[in-house]
């Protein structure tokens, strides 16, 4: 995912490790990961959208199964901004995953 990131990064890269937690019983790497000034690559078949340069901070867990691993993912777009004013950080991001509950690992995973 930094890889990603850096390709298409026209500003800042931010790449904040959080280390190891847990999501229920299941152990996890999480991490914060972004750009201050990306294109829109979702919309990349609108060629105006693509000249617009916005913010996105993410943030990744990579949850250990029993066979698999599983990504959860969630990110915001915005304005541009730079590492000093990144609207993600270690300080605000658990209010920003807080509905990403252990049941999401339930049923279909176990």
């Amino acid at each position: 995912m930094v890889g990603s990131y850096k390709g298409n990064c026209q500003g800042e890269l931010i790449y904040q490790p959080l280390g190891e937690t847990q999501f229920g019983d299941k152990n996890a790497y999480h991490a914060l990961l972004g750009c201050s000034s990306l294109p829109n690559l979702h919309q990349a078949e609108h060629a105006s959208s693509m000249s617009q340069l916005q913010g996105e901070m993410g943030y990744f867990a990579v949850v250990s199964l029993d066979n698999d691993l599983m990504m959860l993912h969630k990110s915001m777009r915005g304005g541009a901004f730079s590492n000093d004013n990144a609207p993600l950080t270690e300080d605000n991001y658990l209010a920003f995953i807080e509905h990403l509950q252990p049941n999401i690992l339930s049923s279909n995973h176990e």
